[in-house]
């Protein structure tokens, strides 16, 4: 079964503007009400998500229709700015898909997560359909029609297709894309306090267009790092925007990719003649840390 969310304009900013905080995403005061399980309710499913409650804390969705009936309202996409959005669910339909799935996320996933850095909840699915407003119309959004990970503050839904039938390689990647989208949530979110130690460093350059274009690729990369990035600007078509520096956005989204996927020496290796990424590498691992990170 498939539902549809609609998180609107006037919604986003209001939440936009509660979550200026180093808090968690996650409810001020939570109604848990619909989250709990029956009591009465026994079954292989009931039984798998108390049993995970319980052990991690954060409560465990295969539906997002709450047990009063309510849709979980995941709020907002934290990475959003001012679309309205709907997205669709695509179930998890067995118990052998949905213990695979919790298996996934318990033995690759949250042990790299301290308890400040779990949402409240995760919402497990097969997959995610994102769509955007049109006027009175809802297209399937072209820049990330199918996202993995929707986060908000009552939850997080995660896309799981990828890892059917999948081998060990395809498995452990699409696990760290899973961590690295999910701390990228949890630093964006974070007050511009937090989080000026790492952008001071480059934010003169956030979105600046040079005044000449390098022709090359590799020409353009070595300005980037000369200035603190670690990558390119990607442009919304996904390739490489000669010329042009990363937004914030894409700078704390590429410094989460560099210390959940290098070790410290390989990055002193590969970055040793730019002092401002090896700067920035180390502010960006000691946040991480501090919101509860486990390497």
């Amino acid at each position: 079964m498939i539902h549809h969310k609609l998180f609107p304009l006037f919604g986003l900013l209001l939440l936009l503007g509660a979550c200026g905080s180093e808090d968690t995403l996650k409810p001020s005061n939570a109604d848990t009400y619909g989250f709990e399980i029956p009591e009465s309710d026994n079954s292989a499913e009931a039984t798998l998500r108390r049993s995970f409650q319980e052990k991690y804390g954060s409560y465990l969705l295969f539906n997002d229709t709450l047990s009063n009936g309510e849709l979980l309202d995941l709020g907002y996409n934290i990475t959003a700015s001012t679309y309205a959005y709907v997205y669709t669910f695509n179930y998890l339909k067995t118990m052998d898909e949905k213990q695979q799935a919790v298996d996934f996320l318990t033995s690759r996933i949250l042990p790299h997560l301290g308890s400040k850095l779990r949402p409240f909840s995760f919402l497990l699915c097969n997959s995610i359909t994102r769509y955007t407003q049109d006027g009175t119309n809802y297209n399937l959004d072209w820049q990330t029609p199918y996202p993995q990970i929707v986060s908000g503050t009552r939850g997080t839904a995660i896309s799981l297709s990828t890892i059917e039938g999948a081998d060990e390689a395809t498995t452990e990647a699409y696990a760290k894309t899973v961590l690295v989208d999910l701390l990228v949530s949890q630093v964006q979110a974070q007050a511009a306090s937090t989080l000026e130690p790492f952008t001071s460093v480059s934010n003169r350059y956030y979105g600046v267009y040079m005044d000449n274009t390098p022709e090359t690729e590799e020409a353009n990369i070595l300005l980037m790092y000369a200035a603190g990035f670690c990558g390119a600007h990607i442009a919304m078509w996904g390739g490489v925007y000669t010329g042009v520096y990363p937004d914030q956005n894409e700078d704390i989204q590429q410094y989460v990719e560099l210390v959940v996927n290098s070790t410290a020496d390989e990055v002193q290796q590969k970055f040793s003649a730019y002092p401002l990424i090896l700067q920035k590498y180390q502010i960006m691992t000691n946040l991480l840390n501090q919101l509860g990170y486990v390497k």
